[in-house]
């Protein structure tokens, strides 16, 4: 029980990977699904997740609204019990809101991620009480998603492209420690972007969360787990094929993050939002709002 209490917690940590900030020029992260198979070990499942931006500063994009929405199918699947693979496939639908009313979107298939994970702590004893899980994962992102170098002719940015014609290589950690029926789980992630196919770089991503969570687990198979935390992220510039910096882009923040897993039998759903505690994006040209979260699981 304590194996399967810990494997079904850590899901959690997919939902607080960072969003990376959109409006920065950077695609959304999402580096790696977390630990998010239950006792059965494998997984599918689907998840909506938005982050939304609004023009802050002087100039013409003040009150301009950006809402960046992914919906993505998912997969983990244990080939053994140290080596599992995480996948997903992602679609995207971006929308510009302008100050002076005019409405823009893009909509697509975006690049879709396969991670090769290892298990390197299984429930690891510590004390009388702790128990620690540690699994790392490695893969990348491939250039399948719809990307327009020609973008700007529509008046919106590299950002704002389904894909990103490039390959992203990915990296990431997920940690639990349980304490009876309490504990912690960290995640930190990276992510480095090839040249696009117009020579263009989008920034690196690094994200850490650390999150605190406590187990209810009532009759009738139902089990609830409120989790609360804190997650930050710091997003490199876009270069130009000049390797030149792309002014505007590129930033940091921390977010306060709260959400509640709830179980029954099978079937999964769980609820996460995001609320900046500090950021400074886009040379402050640029504010981030609440991002959210909402996934569906089935474990068999």
């Amino acid at each position: 029980m304590t194996r399967y209490i810990t494997l079904l917690v850590v899901f959690f940590l997919a939902l607080s990977e960072s969003f990376a900030c959109e409006v920065c020029g950077c695609s959304a992260s999402s580096a790696g699904l977390g630990l998010v198979s239950g006792f059965r070990n494998h997984t599918l499942g689907l998840r909506w997740s938005e982050a939304s931006f609004e023009g802050a500063g002087e100039g013409q994009d003040v009150g301009a609204q950006d809402a960046f929405h992914t919906y993505e199918f998912f997969a983990r699947y244990h080939l053994s019990s140290r080596w599992l693979l995480a996948a997903g496939l992602p679609y995207r639908r971006n929308v510009r809101q302008a100050s002076d009313g005019d409405r823009l979107s893009q909509d697509g298939f975006s690049d879709p991620r396969l991670l090769v994970g290892y298990v390197l702590l299984d429930q690891q004893q510590l004390g009388k009480s702790g128990k620690l899980y540690l699994e790392v994962q490695a893969g990348a992102k491939f250039p399948l998603g719809r990307y327009n170098s020609d973008i700007h002719q529509e008046n919106l940015p590299e950002n704002f492209n389904t894909g990103y014609g490039c390959f992203a290589y990915l990296a990431q950690a997920n940690a639990v420690l349980l304490m009876g029926k309490a504990g912690l789980s960290w995640s930190a992630s990276a992510q480095f972007n090839g040249r696009s196919t117009d020579d263009y770089r989008f920034g690196r991503q690094l994200t850490s969360s650390l999150l605190g969570f406590y187990q209810l687990q009532p009759a009738g198979g139902w089990l609830f787990i409120p989790l609360a935390g804190l997650s930050v992220e710091q997003i490199g510039a876009d270069r130009y094929p000049t390797g030149l910096s792309v002014h505007g882009t590129g930033g940091n923040g921390g977010f306060a993050l709260a959400g509640v897993n709830v179980r029954y039998r099978d079937w999964q759903i769980a609820f996460a939002a995001r609320l900046p505690a500090w950021q400074s994006y886009s040379d402050g040209k640029v504010d981030a709002r609440t991002r959210l979260t909402l996934e569906l699981s089935y474990f068999f």
